[in-house]
């Protein structure tokens, strides 16, 4: 570089939390018993294509078009043409565990991490990831590759801190404050353990928050934690965390966290204990607005975190054979429920407008097919939702602006003829990883140019904003949502899996038992003796619904 006027390098450090899966990466849905349903135009579409029974976790990752490329119910994996993947099959412990989380690899577009959670009835079954390779396997009809799980990378257990496998149903992602990397996040004990996905790998070494919880539950009793997408910008935290848990002598429960998507770790801004008598799962609306929760009753709670005491709102008050065991928020920003063994979805109507909310039981109708206990977590990758800069930049001939800023994700390149002519002119490039000026390259003088490693220009002013929070905010609030409160293990049943009789053990007198079948149909049947007789049922999944004076209890039970 000649005769150069004004030279300036510098480096910006920002923090601006993305929630990304908001393009094609998530058209398309597969769940249930060979359940799908397609969201590329404004009303969504059932697919009948599904090969795949999925109880409760259920993954589906499609390319940035829609095209789909695989799904999973957390033990195999299904290519585009809905036959097993090459090296597909066994990648997690078995059905019986509500999440799983499919990211895409921060370092290889074409390769996916899949991590799947436990199976809490069975010890054996841990935490792990599979990475899943789009540019290898078995050749499909289009001549491009089916995809392969990669045998070196199969089902790799994910140790806690002293090194222990994990036992527990409940995994999520919240993408990293440098919008390149996530945190791969995971209740169990009184910890929460977040592992960094970036550009170098799974990170096995984790971070470390401790949850509070006065009784410190083992791993076992997590089923569920869903993270919010980025608050606004006047909360100095990026996220909400809302994690699902069932406690002895307490039912239900469900905490939400704040959490810092720059350090990994919950904060001490927010914190809200939900007592609840039932709530499988749970979601957020658009920036964490609103949190949605419960199973046979549906609540919506207000997160504005400038009250002091919680605000809630019943928006479902239940109805006969309605259980809601999946609650998913998709691309658009709506929320669908899933009503165990319904041929239809569920939706909440107005998710982003607190008091404005309902609940349509049958918005989706999937032609024929069934829901289970889980849908999909969306698929996770970087860089999208930024979309006023690309992702890189060559500049190979002389500048023709007088005044422009050149703004992208990844980096920027000069090479051959580029200089800068214009008399005054000002120029400023901003890459987030690198500007490389090379050879031939030349800055004139009568020029102005400034070069920083940046993030793209949108990034800026949200950062500032969220910077002048007032982090000295400090909110716990309690919310008791109980009917009545009755403890799981005042009943039990037995065999399960059972072929003849099931057993109801209990202390109490049972007042009502009601059994659901797959389709939500309710099965006519028997009490003796508290015995019920299955001899002729079909083999499948059964909801039992038992009531005693001090409530109801719902478990669940398999006819083999």
């Amino acid at each position: 570089m000649n005769n150069m006027k004004k030279f300036y390098i510098t480096i910006i450090m920002t923090i601006l939390p993305i929630l990304v899966f908001s393009q094609g990466e998530n058209d398309n849905w597969y769940f249930g018993q060979n359940a799908g349903v397609n969201f590329t135009g404004s009303t969504p579409v059932a697919l009948t294509n599904s090969q795949m029974y999925a109880e409760e976790a259920a993954g589906t990752a499609s390319d940035a078009s829609g095209k789909l490329l695989f799904y999973t119910n957390g033990v195999d994996i299904y290519d585009r043409q809905h036959q097993l993947m090459q090296n597909g099959t066994n990648i997690g412990g078995g059905l019986s565990t509500q999440q799983l989380a499919i990211v895409k690899n921060p370092a290889n577009p074409k390769q996916y991490y899949v991590f799947t959670a436990a199976e809490i009835d069975n010890p054996n079954t841990y935490l792990a990831y599979s990475i899943v390779d789009m540019d290898l396997g078995n050749i499909g009809g289009n001549g491009h590759p089916l995809g392969i799980v990669l045998p070196s990378s199969k089902r790799i257990p994910i140790l806690n801190s002293v090194g222990h496998k994990m036992n527990t149903e409940a995994v999520t992602v919240v993408m990293h404050s440098d919008y390149n990397s996530f945190w791969i996040v995971i209740p169990y004990g009184n910890n929460l353990y977040s592992y960094r996905l970036s550009t170098t790998g799974f990170n096995p070494v984790p971070v470390v928050s401790n949850l509070g919880l006065s009784s410190p539950l083992d791993g076992s009793k997590y089923f569920g934690i869903k993270a919010s997408p980025k608050t606004e910008m006047f909360k100095p935290f990026s996220n909400y965390l809302s994690i699902n848990m069932w406690m002895p002598g307490n039912n239900y429960m469900n905490k939400v966290y704040s959490f810092e998507n720059s350090t990994g770790q919950i904060t001490n801004h927010f914190s809200l204990n939900i007592d609840t008598s039932k709530s499988y799962v749970s979601e957020f609306s658009s920036y964490g607005k609103i949190l949605y929760l419960g199973q046979d009753k549906i609540y919506a709670i207000n997160m504005d975190t400038s009250v002091s005491f919680p605000v809630f709102n019943q928006i479902f008050s239940g109805a006969s054979g309605v259980f809601f065991y999946g609650m998913q928020r998709n691309k658009y920003d709506n929320i669908y429920l899933n009503n165990f063994g319904s041929n239809y979805l569920s939706k909440i109507n107005n998710p982003d407008t607190y008091g404005g909310n309902s609940v349509n039981v049958n918005a989706v109708n999937l032609n024929g097919k069934y829901t289970y206990l889980g849908l999909p977590q969306p698929l996770f990758w970087s860089w999208a939702g930024v979309t006023e800069c690309v992702m890189d930049l060559a500049l190979q001939t002389p500048e023709t602006h007088a005044d422009h800023t050149y703004s992208v994700n990844d980096y920027i390149i000069t090479s051959g003829n580029y200089s800068t002519d214009v008399s005054n002119q000002s120029i400023i490039m901003k890459a987030n990883n690198f500007i490389r000026l090379m050879p031939n390259t030349h800055i004139k003088a009568g020029s102005n140019f400034l070069a920083k490693i940046a993030p793209c220009e949108i990034l800026g002013e949200e950062m500032k904003q969220r910077s002048a929070v007032n982090s000295d905010q400090k909110i716990s609030l309690n919310l008791d949502l109980r009917d009545n409160i009755v403890d799981n293990n005042l009943i039990k049943i037995y065999p399960n899996p059972v072929s003849d009789l099931l057993n109801i053990k209990s202390n109490l007198k049972i007042d009502k038992v009601e059994v659901y079948d797959i389709s939500g149909k309710k099965i006519n049947i028997i009490l003796n003796d508290n015995k019920i007789d299955v001899k002729k049922f079909p083999t499948g999944s059964y909801i039992i619904n038992i009531e005693i004076k001090e409530g109801k209890i719902t478990k669940k039970f398999i006819k083999k």
